[in-house]
Order: C-alpha cells, then structure tokens, then sequence
C-alpha cells in the first residue's frame, strides 16, 4: 500500500489549463506535487554518472530541466518507500528515476504515437523498469506493451472542461472553417483543402491558428493566420465557426480536438484520428487520409447544410460530455492508482 502521493507536473504553455492534462488533478485528492528547484548544478564527485545508470540523450524529449528534477527526486525517494510517483509527460520528465525506485512505485503518462517515441526517445531501457506506464489513446497500447510487457499499460485519455467551453448554439455559426493546432497536423493536405474551399466558396472564411512557423505555408492564399490570440477569441472561434478540419499526418489525443468538440464545433477528419477513439463516424465527417478533396468538401456541406450542421454539432458534444470530461477521466485514473495500492 502506497503512504504517499508525488505527482510531476507538466504544462504547454500554448495549451488552455481547462484541457491540459494537469487539470485532472482539480478532481484527484491526497497528492503532493513534486517540482524541484532548477538552480545549477553543483560540482559531482567523481563516478556520480556511473552510480546513478544510463546517462539521458539531453537533445530529445527530455531537457536538462527534467535532469535537474529527477536528481531531486530520486534522492527524495532514496531516504523513502511507499512512494508512488506520477509523471504526467513521461516523454519530457522521466529517464533515471525508473531506474533508482528503492521500493517505491513509479507511473508516467506518454503522450506520443509510435512515430514520434522513434524519435524522441532513442534508448527506451528504461521503460520495462515502470511500474505501469498510462496512455492517452488505444493506438499506443500495443506499441507500449512490446516494450514494457502485458500488463504494465493502462489507458486513461485526455479530458476536457466541459463548464469551461460553452456549447455554440448551430443557428449561431457563421460560414467558417477553423483550423488550431501544429504539431503532427497534415499541413499539405490543409492547405490544397483550404484551396479547394476558397475556389469553390469564396465567401467562407477559412481560419487557421498556428505558429508564426507555418505561415509561409499559406503564402498567397485568402486565409486568416493567428497566432497567440487571448483565450477568450479562441473559445468564440470555437463556438461560431461551423466546421473543425482536422487533417492530421499522425495522432493519439488532442486538447484542440476536445476543445472544438466540447463546443459543439462538427469535425471534419481524417481516419488516423478514428484509431485514437476520440471520435467515431457518428459525431465526425470521416475522410481517407491524405484526401484534400474529401475534407473540403465535407466542410462546404457543413457550411451549407443547416440540418447536418445541427446534427453533427449535437453528437459531438454529446460524445465528449459522455467519454471525455475530466470527472468521468479522473475516475478512470483513480481505477489505475488504486491497482498499484494507492486509495487517495
């Protein structure tokens, strides 16, 4: 039975508290966080990286930041058992301390597909030596499970505040087509879509939050970039575009997604997104991947169709309400604590 509780936290900046990850805790009790001071090192005796295992790839994931925090903790951990530890972005804050448990039980949440952990994380011997290891989205399971082995992976997926995004009435939405996001999106596809829908239907807006990065993306184009725009613009886009393209070249969770679902925004993605059971074909249009004529043709029909609008806006909130509020997750991710003795 674990005696006490450490959670690390880990927020993107660009990402509204109300869906980020660490917002489960508003509904979790009994925890501590753990985030260690990040002044400089101190001079190391000689043979410290020798005692201590592996030696972390400080060009990935994983920053020096997080170094600072695990040396922290693991000397934390030293002088205690019946610790469980939660790291709530495994990718960018746990390397060593699997490694350095003293009988104390150590979770960490993964956020990224197969693709990506390729990358980011080259030496993943660390892996097998968690004791559970949590996923936001079904398509991680098997590749975590030849990792780690059956029954260490669990999954538990992203939420979102549903009194935070309020539902946008159909009749209220004007003829948008909003796009949020940057990272794994399909930016070749979204932009011959907004080609596609700008030819056909000069009068429909098409607007895309995105880095200053991809705006050379859209050179020549009558698109609307923003970027960094206050929280409150970004829940109005929400709430009054009438369809969300989602084109995306890989995927697990998504706060956008959520977000833009919460509000009643109907969804116009590719099938990649369907392996993440974050939507289905009921309360998402559904497009081949990589099918730029699909998708701008789907988000005219939602522009257009006021019955197909009010359709798909009603299904989608109904879908997060039911699968995704942070309540509902936060249970799940007790499920889990109390498997590894932690009541809370």
């Amino acid at each position: 039975m674990a005696k006490r509780m450490l959670i690390v936290p880990e927020r993107w900046e660009h990402h509204i508290a109300q869906s980020s990850i660490d917002h489960m805790l508003e509904f979790l009790d009994g925890y501590a966080l753990y985030d260690a001071a990040k002044g400089g090192f101190q001079a190391l005796p000689d043979g410290f990286f020798q005692s201590i295992g592996a030696v972390p790839n400080l060009r990935t994931a994983y920053a020096e930041r997080s170094f600072r925090r695990e040396l922290s903790l693991i000397a934390d951990l030293a002088g205690h058992s019946g610790t469980m530890v939660h790291f709530l972005n495994g990718e960018s804050a746990t390397y060593l301390t699997p490694r350095h448990k003293n009988g104390n039980t150590i979770l960490a949440t993964y956020h990224q597909p197969r693709s990506v952990m390729e990358d980011i994380i080259p030496d993943k011997s660390h892996f097998p030596r968690h004791d559970g290891v949590i996923v936001i989205a079904p398509n991680q399971v098997e590749y975590f499970e030849e990792i780690t082995g059956k029954g260490k992976v669990h999954l538990v997926p992203l939420g979102v505040e549903e009194t935070f995004f309020p539902f946008g009435a159909p009749q209220g939405r004007v003829p948008r087509v909003l796009f949020v996001g940057n990272w794994l999106r399909d930016f070749p596809t979204l932009v011959r879509a907004a080609v596609l829908i700008k030819a056909e239907a000069p009068e429909v807006e098409v607007a895309c939050v995105t880095p200053p990065k991809n705006h050379a993306l859209f050179d020549g184009l009558d698109v609307t970039l923003l970027t960094g725009i206050p929280t409150e613009d970004l829940l109005e886009l929400y709430r009054t575009s009438a369809a969300f393209l989602f084109p995306v070249a890989d995927c697990t969770g998504n706060t956008a997604l959520l977000e833009a679902m919460c509000s009643g925004l109907p969804v116009v993605a590719n099938r990649k997104v369907l392996e993440t059971g974050y939507v289905n074909e009921e309360c998402a249009l559904v497009t081949p991947d990589g099918d730029p004529e699909a998708m701008a043709r789907h988000c005219l029909e939602l522009v257009r169709d006021d019955s197909l609008r009010r359709l798909k806006s009603e299904a989608v909130r109904q879908w997060v309400s039911d699968r995704f509020n942070w309540r509902r997750v936060s249970s799940i991710q007790k499920d889990v604590y109390a498997r590894y003795g932690w009541e809370g």
